[in-house]
């Protein structure tokens, strides 16, 4: 079982498909807002293949949100609050705060999202890889966001722990996608919540099918 013997205690999680069923905030944003899923896929890819550069991509990204006519601070905010924590999220984090754990997330997804997922889970901090930007009439101006989020994330670990004197792998991330690599591999405490991407097997500690598990993990 493990053991922390620092006085402070941490636990990171990524959001989606770890504490909330839905697998892309950015998919789901991208429905609600009316625009084409398959249409954002397509830069994306393109992206990665070189065929446009990142930043144009998410240029392009920004354009067809706006053209939505839906792409408001108000709207997008009722949008996120329509995602939900999984049904044992709650039950695992008033476990982990009666002992002692803080608790934070730690996203590649938008940081307004991630801040509204934070303040249901009652989360201690949070950080989102990317942000919206709005003009004075609320509507969105501006896509911000970096390509490499698993170095982004790694940074927040290394953030936290210097933040807190724990050192890094007495920290725990629980997580499922190949974003997590990195902060699996600086905390190595990471468990990985299946469907996990293929790349975790080999870096996971622990591996679950439930986040009630990690009750059992930590004891």
């Amino acid at each position: 079982m493990f053991k922390i013997d620092n006085k402070t205690k941490i636990i990171c999680f990524d959001v989606d498909g770890t504490l909330v069923e839905n697998k892309s905030s950015w998919v789901f944003l991208t429905l609600n807002l009316g625009c084409s899923v398959e249409k954002i896929t397509e830069i994306y890819q393109r992206t990665e293949n070189g065929t446009i550069s990142f930043n144009k991509g998410v240029s392009i990204v920004e354009e067809l949100f706006r053209q939505s006519g839906k792409a408001s601070k108000e709207h997008i905010e009722a949008i996120f609050r329509r995602v939900y924590l999984k049904r044992e999220a709650n039950d695992l984090i008033s476990y982990l705060k009666e002992r002692g754990y803080l608790i934070y997330l730690i996203s590649g997804g938008i940081d307004l999202y991630v801040g509204i997922i934070a303040q249901k889970a009652g989360a201690d901090g949070f950080f989102g890889h990317a942000s919206l930007e709005f003009d004075n009439q609320g509507n969105l101006s501006k896509i911000k966001y970096g390509k490499s989020q698993g170095k982004a994330k790694l940074k927040r670990i290394e953030e936290l722990s210097k933040k807190f004197s724990v050192p890094a792998d007495k920290m725990i991330f629980v997580g499922d996608s190949e974003n997590d690599y990195e902060a699996f591999i600086a905390t190595k405490h990471g468990i990985a919540m299946r469907p996990y991407a293929e790349k975790m097997e080999k870096v996971a500690w622990k591996k679950i099918d439930s986040l009630l598990e990690i009750k059992d993990l930590i004891g």
